[in-house]
């Protein structure tokens, strides 16, 4: 399915909003019209909604790159993607939070960032969004 961008235009909507400050490329819209069904009123909420998160939780996310927590998903073996999908074509998250997680190594802040960045990459994967 394609999204007409130009006769109910997400940018427009944004600009009237001038609170979020993404990127307008058709692409990057994809991104939040595909998981909303191609409603771009919805998909507007979604951007409203992420970027609440992301000013209410700043002092976690900011500048977050995978590098910067790369020894807690290495050693920390508390989060991880499979790297094929199940029957129905799902990713598959493991996380180990029980006695397997030892907070001295991976503090709940960096288990925070670690489910974040698996957000961030879900939202790159056009069939994980479908």
């Amino acid at each position: 399915m394609q999204a007409d961008f130009h006769s109910f235009s997400m940018v427009n909507l944004d600009m009237k909003e001038k609170t979020l400050h993404y990127r307008t490329d058709d692409e990057f819209l994809m991104i939040f019209l595909r998981p909303c069904k191609y409603y771009p009123e919805s998909a507007l909420a979604l951007m409203q909604r992420i970027a609440d998160f992301r000013v209410k939780n700043a002092s976690l996310l900011d500048n977050l790159m995978p590098q910067d927590e790369k020894t807690a998903i290495m050693e920390g073996n508390v989060v991880n993607v499979l790297k094929d999908r199940d029957h129905k074509r799902r990713r598959i998250l493991i996380v180990n939070a029980g006695k397997i997680w030892d907070p001295s190594k991976v503090s709940a802040d960096q288990m925070f960032r670690l489910f974040y960045l698996v957000h961030e990459a879900a939202l790159l994967e056009e069939e994980t969004q479908s």
